[in-house]
């Protein structure tokens, strides 16, 4: 199957960000979106304990990471969320210019930027920290939809998958000199907030990608 073409993504983007896409059941969107909105929180830290005794899965997978998480449930009917290694600095990077990444598609597929565009992360999130690595924050999405599968078609789906979305500031060294050890000690205390934040909303399965090592500049060794 051919990608598509950018254009196209971006026009998809743009209509589900109108919702003028969402012929059948607009109300209940809007409706889950707005719950969605209001119960999304940023956290800067977490006390939560990592006691390896009530830890739920952590799930690596090299599938895109929606269908990956739809799978599971399916499975298991666990409480599932899945790590958006997200742009430090746009909500959902490139999503609008229809870029084919991991956040870019997490968000064509579910009302997840509306929840990463919203007042309070743009503020708490994407108005702080390092130009390069970010902020050290992680934005908390409950009850994120999917209502569109995770592929070049972009279809409807008859069924919608609810799950949570876990946002961290993914570092971009693309083009750069860096400290790999930093980096690496930076996505580390990133993903353990992160852990920490899934472990306090009682979620069962983490499903996390690649960290979007190539597009971000990552080393192979990081």
């Amino acid at each position: 199957m051919s990608e598509m073409k950018e254009d196209v993504r971006a026009k998809l983007m743009q209509d589900f960000m109108h919702l003028n896409a969402v012929i059948e059941r607009p109300n209940k969107i809007r409706m889950f979106t707005r719950n969605m909105v209001e119960k999304t929180i940023v956290y800067n830290k977490c006390e939560e304990s990592l006691d390896p005794a009530r830890s739920g899965k952590l799930i690596f997978t090299n599938d895109r990471i929606l269908n990956a998480a739809a799978q599971l449930n399916a499975n298991e009917h666990s409480k599932i969320c899945v790590i958006n290694c997200g742009d430090r600095s746009i909500p959902g990077g490139g999503v609008t210019l229809g870029y084919p990444f991991t956040e870019e598609s997490l968000c064509r597929s579910t009302n997840l930027y509306r929840s990463l565009s919203c007042t309070k992360v743009m503020t708490r999130f994407y108005g702080e920290g390092d130009p390069v690595y970010g902020t050290s924050s992680v934005v908390y999405s409950p009850k994120v939809v999917q209502i569109k599968t995770d592929d070049f078609n972009a279809e409807f789906l008859q069924h919608w998958f609810l799950l949570d979305v876990i946002t961290i500031a993914a570092p971009s060294v693309k083009g750069i000199e860096y400290d790999e050890l930093f980096l690496r000690s930076n996505l580390i205390e990133k993903l353990l907030l992160a852990f920490k934040v899934a472990r306090r909303h009682s979620i069962d399965t983490i499903v996390l990608n690649d960290l979007n090592f190539q597009q971000n500049g990552y080393k192979e060794s990081t």
